[in-house]
Order: C-alpha cells, then sequence, then structure tokens
C-alpha cells in the first residue's frame, strides 16, 4: 500500500502536465515492490518528462528500459505498451513504437492520453491530418483533458498550417511552457503580429534560458526534416537565434 500511495502522488504529477517532477515518486514505487508492472510503465512516463525539459537521450533510452520491464511483469497492461511506445517515438524508432501504442490503444481505447501520444507519433510521421483528426476525437471525449494534450493540440494545428487557431488553442492559459511560448511566437511572426511573436520569444526564453532550436529538434522527432525547417524559419522571423 506504500508503494501505491507513491503510485497514486506520482500520477497526480503527471496528469498535471508534471512528468518530471513525477519520477522519484515511481522509482520509490518500484524500489519498495519490484514487481509493480503499473509503477514501472507510469515510472517510464515520468522519465519521458525529464527528457523533454533536459533534452538528454539517456531519459528516454531510460524510459524505454521501464516500459520493457513493465511489459515483461504484465504484456496486456495498457501503460506498459503505451511508456514503451512513447519512448520508442522519441528514439525514432517508428514501426515499433506504432504497434505498441495501437496495443495500447486495443487494451484501453477510452485512455485520451495514449491516444493523444499516438496522435504525436502521426505528426512525428508526417501523417498531419490524421494526427489532427485524433487529437481533435480525444479533446471531444474529455472535455477536461490533462494540460499537455491542449498543447499537443496547439502543435499539430501549427504544423497543419492553421496558425490562428494555433494561436487560440495555446493562448488558453494552461499551457505556458517553454515550448508553448516557441508555437505562440512562430504563430504570431507567419501572422504578422511581429510583436507579440517577440514578446513570445522573450517569455520562452524567460521559462527555459538555456533554450536552443536543438531543444525542439530532440523534443520534436520528425521522420522529414522539412517540418523542423519550417518551425525554425518561423522562429527566426519571430526574432530567435540560437
Amino acid at each position: 500500500w506504500t508503494a501505491y500511495d507513491y503510485f497514486l502522488k506520482g500520477r497526480d504529477l503527471c496528469n498535471l502536465g508534471r512528468e518530471e517532477a513525477s519520477e522519484p515518486f515511481f522509482t520509490k514505487a518500484v524500489e519498495l515492490d519490484p514487481d509493480f508492472a503499473l509503477a514501472h510503465a507510469w515510472r517510464g512516463i515520468g522519465l519521458m518528462g525529464k527528457f523533454w525539459y533536459l533534452t538528454d537521450y539517456s531519459f528516454a533510452c531510460e524510459a524505454l528500459a521501464s516500459g520493457e520491464r513493465a511489459l515483461e511483469l504484465d504484456p496486456n497492461e495498457a501503460m506498459a505498451h503505451h511508456a514503451t511506445g512513447t519512448a520508442l517515438d522519441y528514439l525514432r524508432k517508428y514501426d515499433r513504437s506504432e504497434f505498441h501504442l495501437r496495443r495500447a490503444a486495443g487494451l484501453n481505447p477510452l485512455d485520451v492520453n495514449i491516444s493523444a501520444d499516438y496522435a504525436n507519433l502521426l505528426l512525428h510521421t508526417d501523417r498531419h491530418d490524421e494526427a489532427l483528426a485524433l487529437i481533435e476525437e480525444v479533446l471531444q471525449r474529455d472535455a477536461y483533458p490533462p494540460p499537455w494534450i491542449r498543447y499537443t493540440k496547439g502543435k499539430i494545428l501549427f504544423f497543419n498550417k492553421r496558425f490562428e487557431d494555433s494561436v487560440d488553442t495555446l493562448d488558453n492559459g494552461s499551457v505556458y511552457t517553454y515550448k508553448a511560448h516557441g508555437f505562440l511566437a512562430a504563430a504570431h511572426a507567419i501572422l504578422g503580429n511581429l510583436a507579440e511573436a517577440r514578446r513570445h520569444v522573450g517569455l520562452m526564453r524567460f521559462a527555459k534560458p538555456d533554450v536552443s532550436f536543438e531543444s525542439f529538434v530532440v523534443t520534436m522527432p520528425f521522420a522529414d526534416p522539412a517540418s523542423l525547417d519550417f518551425f525554425r524559419d518561423a522562429l527566426r522571423k519571430a526574432g530567435f537565434e540560437d
């Protein structure tokens, strides 16, 4: 029960979009109960949170190991497939990622986190229309999703070149990470709102003083580099230079 309590605290942090802060709670849970498959799976998500913020591939590799350990303990646990598939996506193992994310969705078709991470994979593999259709379906299913899902929709709208809709989705007071500010800056620059674009560049630097374009490259593993080139050009127009 103590392990389960640590697990619940970590999961709550994940649902608040604070994945990087959740990892110690999941790590404590698996230390107390090494056969706790669900805690291993969610630890993988927590480690991905560290990867997304620190852009250090070692965390993504550790997340994959944690997800695979969860699969060893329970191959029919949806979150084990989710954690494994998510890590594989960011390690650019797209086919294996799709296998696990599809399996996760089949085991738990109502989980919005699984569907949203599958939408990210669709985006990264240049299926932009499919990604948008899926993320919109997710938001119809859950009117109050974890905040990161609205950020994901805003990002997908940007790459679908629906820049005003991207701004409307991102500028809602709940997803102001450095990456959200980056997309707001880029979208405003394309729309010709250069003063607002520069303001968001400043806010992006405030949120992550060491931000570089490489931070985005690592955390947006596009199969086609043209998508990242488009985003880089928009950020430069907004006044951002590495």
